[in-house]
Order: structure tokens, then sequence, then C-alpha cells
């Protein structure tokens, strides 16, 4: 059985994952949510695999592609218990998984790079808008486009 304070914790760790202004959100009593969480890590891409079985919920995030291991950068898991339901499983699994997520990317203020479509834009990082698109204040912008200072939002896939 999950205690009320990490209920409220990890609800609230799960709502600024998903940058939700709401936190009167139960994810942990919300099988309809839970699902979505995690249909958005899996699809994070393919090296993200959150699988539901009979007695417990793994997540996995694979890194490394070599024949003979595998890199796990994150690989945990839950079990389903007498005292622990499979939803409860789910989703102190979630909660673990974003606070490694969130704690493994950027600091604020560290400075990014991004190739965009034959332009280099670098900035400040100041944090997630939702997985995958990071919002920077801009230091530099080959194209001129943004001024210097300005606030814009590019997605990882553009980092250099």
């Amino acid at each position: 059985m999950i205690q009320e304070g990490e209920i409220k914790d990890g609800n609230i760790c799960i709502a600024k994952f998903l940058s939700c202004t709401n936190d009167t959100i139960e994810f942990h009593d919300d099988w309809n949510q839970l699902h979505d969480i995690i249909d958005i890590i899996n699809g994070l891409g393919k090296e993200y695999n959150f699988s539901i079985f009979k007695t417990y919920c793994a997540l996995s995030v694979e890194r490394g592609s070599g024949k003979v291991y595998k890199d796990f950068s994150f690989a945990h898991s839950e079990y389903v218990t007498s005292e622990q339901t499979s939803r409860e499983a789910v989703f102190k699994l979630i909660v673990k998984f974003v606070k490694w997520y969130t704690a493994s990317k950027f600091n604020v203020g560290d400075e990014l790079e991004f190739y965009i479509y034959g332009n280099s834009i670098k900035g400040k990082f100041l944090g997630y808008i939702e997985p995958k698109v990071i919002k920077i204040e801009v230091t530099f912008d080959s194209s001129e486009v943004t001024d210097i200072g300005c606030t814009v939002n590019c997605h990882e896939s553009f980092l250099v």
C-alpha cells in the first residue's frame, strides 16, 4: 500500500513531467491516466520499454546496441503482491522513471546547441515544456531570426 505522502509527491512529480498546471489530478487512482503516461513513455523512442505483466511491471531504457550486452540506463520493476495492487505498482514505477528522466537530462542554465535546418541556435536550458521539447533562452542564432535573450522551444532531436 502506498503512503499518502508518497501519493502526493508522485502526483506532483508526474504533473510536472507532463507540464500539467492542474495539481489536483490524482494519477495514482486512474488507470486511464496511467496508461496515457505509459504511452508517452513508450513514445519517447524505441529504447524506452514499459511492460505490464500479471505479477509485475517493468520499465527499461536501453542505451547500448551491442550484440553481447545491452546497456540499460534505467531498469526497474515493481511487483504485484497482496500488499500492492498492479495500479499501485505501475504508479510507483512511473514516479521512479520520471524522477530519473528529469534528473538525467539538463540543469537550468546549461548551454545547449541545436542544429535546425542548416542553422545553429545556442541557448541556456530553461526546462522541458513537454517530453522531448526544450525551452531555451537564445544566446546565439546563425540565422539571425531570433533575438538574443528571447525564449524558444526546440525539439531534442535537433540537439548537437
